[in-house]
């Protein structure tokens, strides 16, 4: 899929969208790559465009209209001797102030707001995770 490249203007979009429901969920949508028996699996990479300011990369959970809203999970891979990484960060900066980390829960006006566990790996044999 590819809208191709502009000069002198912005580039074109790409929109993937299910559709909405009238009595019943909505669609799903899902991206999934190849498994391998040997080397790596297959890899899913979104990155934003590159400009005099950088796009942004936005990860939104569905906001529940009556009751809860929607999970976002980060989970690295499990693995036989060494699960996947998590990791977090802000980038750099050359001149001024690099971006700020922000783990933050939603506003719950009506009941109790979430939770923010962190949570290192455990093991059957050696040391857990720091």
């Amino acid at each position: 899929m590819d809208t191709g490249t502009a000069t002198g203007g912005n580039s074109g979009s790409v929109a993937v969208t299910t559709g909405g429901s009238t009595g019943g969920s909505g669609g799903a949508f899902s991206v999934t790559v190849g498994t391998g028996d040997s080397g790596t699996g297959g890899a899913i990479t979104m990155s934003a465009g590159k400009a005099p300011v950088g796009g942004a990369v936005t990860i939104t959970a569905g906001v529940g209209s009556t009751t809860s809203g929607g999970d976002l999970v980060l989970a690295s891979g499990d693995g036989v001797s060494l699960s996947g990484a998590v990791s977090i960060s802000s980038g750099d900066a050359s001149t001024g102030r690099s971006g700020e980390v922000i783990i933050a829960t939603g506003l719950s006006p009506g009941g109790k707001a979430g939770d923010i566990s962190l949570t290192v790996g455990g093991t059957t044999s050696g040391v857990g995770g720091d």
